[in-house]
């Protein structure tokens, strides 16, 4: 009865700020990465919410966790919005059906919820992992791969190689490789998540 009621506090809520949500979702998703990237080299946001006073940008022991927190922080809006559509697309009739057989939140979540999102999971760990791959703009506006080269990612990498250096065949190749470590890693998560699920 307690989780029943817990879960039935959870959708009410959600349905009733349900708009205010997802418009949050969409300002962290759509916020500019430039501004949040000067918020944290300049340590203000950290700061504020008692992490500092630490030099996150110029200690090369800080610095790729200053990054993550960054590049986290922007993308975190756009899978939520992904899973948000993901729980909308669940039939209700499955939930009202199980409530009906006695099942608690939790055996309704795991029974339920999760199976009917692997697709979704699958969608948002491939395009997360090729997302974050792909991470430029927050090392190159906020550190410029420093200090020393602490914070290089394999395309801040791929970027000085080829056209800072103008290494073009050894760009070329580390573009390749990139290509091809990516390509396995998305086989590695269809193969894992890819089972077909019926509703």
């Amino acid at each position: 009865k307690t989780a029943s009621k817990s879960s039935a506090l959870v959708e009410q809520f959600y349905s009733l700020y349900r708009n205010a949500l997802e418009g949050i979702l969409r300002i962290r998703y759509f916020f500019i990465l430039a501004m949040i990237g000067l918020l944290i080299g300049s340590g203000y946001l950290l700061n504020f919410i008692g992490l500092g006073p630490y030099n996150w940008l110029g200690d090369p022991n800080l610095v790729l966790p200053a990054l993550s927190f960054t590049t986290i922080w922007w993308g975190f809006g756009f899978p939520m919005l992904i899973f948000i559509a993901g729980l909308q697309g669940i039939p209700d009739q499955l939930y009202e059906a199980a409530r009906i057989d006695g099942a608690n939140g939790s055996q309704i979540f795991w029974n339920i919820t999760l199976p009917l999102l692997r697709p979704t999971i699958l969608f948002v760990t491939v395009t997360g992992v090729i997302s974050h791959f792909q991470v430029y703009g927050q090392p190159f506006i906020m550190t410029a791969g420093g200090p020393g080269r602490s914070s290089y990612t394999v395309i801040f990498y791929l970027y000085q190689v080829a056209w800072t250096s103008f290494r073009m065949g050894y760009g070329a190749a580390v573009a390749v490789a990139i290509a091809l470590i990516m390509a396995v890693m998305t086989i590695v998560q269809f193969l894992f998540f890819s089972e077909r699920v019926e509703f």
